[in-house]
C-alpha cells in the first residue's frame, strides 16, 4: 500500500437486493445491520423453463467524514427448471 493512500474510516453495507424474472414487478430489499452479511431465501414455484436472478448491493463509506463514496455491484445467476422425467429414446429404421 502506497503512504499516499488512505482507507476509509467509515464504511458499510447500504442495501441488498434480488430481483427475479418469473416474478413480475417485484424488488426484495435487505437492510444488513452489520457485516458479514448473510440472508436466506426460500425459492418455491418457479416455473419451468429459463429463468435469472439478479442480485444487486450498494455499500457507503466516507474519508475523514468529509468525503463520502457509493460503491454498487451486481450479478445476474441464468438456471433452468426442467421437471420432464420422460426420456425419449430415437427409432432407427
Amino acid at each position: 500500500m502506497l503512504a499516499s493512500q488512505k482507507l476509509p474510516q467509515r464504511l458499510a453495507f447500504f442495501y441488498v437486493n434480488y430481483l427475479t424474472d418469473w416474478q413480475h414487478g417485484n424488488e426484495h430489499f435487505f437492510y444488513p445491520d452489520s457485516a458479514p452479511f448473510m440472508n436466506k431465501v426460500n425459492l418455491t414455484g418457479i416455473p419451468e423453463g429459463r429463468h435469472s436472478i439478479t442480485f444487486e448491493a450498494n455499500q457507503r463509506g466516507a474519508y475523514n467524514n468529509t468525503h463520502p463514496f457509493s460503491i454498487d455491484g451486481s450479478a445476474t445467476i441464468y438456471f433452468t427448471i426442467d421437471t420432464n422425467q420422460e426420456t425419449t429414446i430415437p427409432e432407427f429404421s
